[in-house]
């Protein structure tokens, strides 16, 4: 018998050995599956119906907020009978220097203030801080809401139509 050729093995150790050979041999026939037979099988994803109102309600509650948490650089915050005026003609005087950055009004009672930017970090609202602290000084960064940035094709139709704007005796046939 088999057996006798194997010195100081037990029976349960040779048995044991003969299974892990087993299950050797049954996983490389598993391994040996044509790859046409892994790509056509289909998987099926079950989620929870909870799941889709979750999401949902995630999505009317962002659209109804108007922007995101971000930062601003306040330049100006007055009250009185000319604050109005003195932030107006700051974020007039601002827009003319400054075209490419945003300016903002912000009316919180009692109080009119100037504010730039939209910034998602502190860092991009202190690097402008700091581009503009020499022509005003009193400049700071504050938390606000800000605008969601634009798309690239947000940014390509206001292109368009800053072209069809420029160019008004031009006739341009629509389908």
């Amino acid at each position: 018998m088999f057996f006798r050729y194997l010195p100081a093995m037990s029976i349960n150790h040779f048995l044991g050995v003969l299974f892990t050979i087993s299950l050797l041999l049954s996983n490389v026939s598993i391994a040996q599956q044509s790859y046409y037979e892994v790509v056509d099988s289909a998987l099926v994803i079950q989620r929870d119906v909870r799941l889709d109102s979750l999401l949902m309600k995630h999505t009317r509650v962002n659209k109804a907020k108007d922007g995101l948490d971000g930062y601003r650089v306040q330049l100006f915050s007055g009250s009185g009978t000319e604050a109005r005026l003195q932030a107006n003609n700051l974020r007039a005087e601002f827009m003319a220097n400054h075209p490419n950055t945003s300016a903002y009004l912000i009316y919180q009672v009692p109080n009119f203030k100037v504010r730039l930017g939209d910034f998602r970090t502190e860092l991009e609202a202190v690097h402008l801080q700091r581009e503009l602290a020499y022509q005003y000084p009193g400049g700071f960064v504050v938390r606000d809401k800000i605008k969601f940035p634009k798309l690239a094709i947000e940014m390509e139709s206001d292109e368009e139509s800053s072209e069809l704007e420029e160019s008004p005796g031009e006739y341009i046939p629509t389908d």
